[in-house]
């Protein structure tokens, strides 16, 4: 392979590398707006090595720094989207626990001593 042809064909391997990195952020993102934690998990699990494969890449032409662009745009939407879940669950946690002390109270307060029997 000549030198010429090689470099260019580590160049498609590498947009390629770019077009899976694009469709894992988009399932990530798919995924986090139906609140899909399985398959957000397995989308981050393949963030990592798929960066690693196109890091080199991101500086190379313009169509690659467009798709990075791009890429960085839908991760920074699945952060807003993972945040906001993050903090709704939270909230959600602090209201239960809240109502779970309120109940205990309660029922602490309004306990019914069992009737003594009478022989």
């Amino acid at each position: 392979m000549q030198p010429s042809a090689e470099l260019s064909a580590n160049k498609g391997e590498g947009l390629s590398a770019l077009v899976r990195l694009a469709q894992i952020a988009e399932e990530l993102r798919r995924a986090a707006d139906r609140n899909d934690i399985e398959v957000v998990m397995a989308a981050a699990a393949l963030l990592g090595p798929t960066m690693d494969r196109c890091s080199h890449l991101y500086g190379v032409n313009a169509e690659a720094a467009a798709m990075a662009a791009e890429i960085q745009a839908l991760l920074h939407d699945c952060e807003k989207i993972l945040t906001v879940s993050m903090q709704d669950v939270g909230s959600e946690m602090k209201r239960l626990g809240n109502g779970k002390r309120a109940l205990a109270l309660a029922r602490s307060r309004c306990r019914f001593q069992a009737p003594a029997r009478c022989l």
